[in-house]
């Protein structure tokens, strides 16, 4: 059921729906919450980074991804390492593109950026600890 608020809420988005795709995907996330399944939270935090994303939202896309990172880090998985790199580049772009725009200065995508690196780094390290 989380899974499909989480895919559902990225069709939302995508076909025009931006709005409609936040609340299914905040009562996605109230639903991982209630099943204390770590797996499953972080599955739609890294797809919620998605959605953020495609509604230009970077800020609240890396809280996501911080959020994620966190839970993973707790529980120490290791196999999201590559998504989480994934959505790392994904910012990366996102953000680039709203230094197109005139939306965020260089200085603030590139603390942006690194912020993001060095979490990913700190759950490297806690993981292979």
């Amino acid at each position: 059921c989380v899974c499909g608020h989480s895919i559902a809420a990225i069709s939302l988005c995508v076909l025009g729906y931006p709005d409609q795709a936040i609340a299914l995907l905040e009562d996605g996330l109230s639903l991982a919450h209630e099943l204390h399944h770590p797996e499953t939270l972080v599955n739609i935090l890294e797809r919620a980074v998605h959605v953020h994303l495609l509604r230009r939202e970077v800020d609240v896309a890396k809280e996501r991804g911080a959020m994620a990172l966190e839970v993973m880090r707790e529980h120490g998985f290791s196999g999201k390492h590559a998504t989480a790199a994934f959505v790392d580049g994904w910012t990366a772009a996102a953000a680039r593109l709203l230094l197109q725009k005139g939306i965020l200065s260089k200085d603030e995508i590139d603390a942006k950026i690194a912020e993001i690196r060095a979490r990913i780094g700190e759950a490297e390290e806690k993981t292979e600890a």
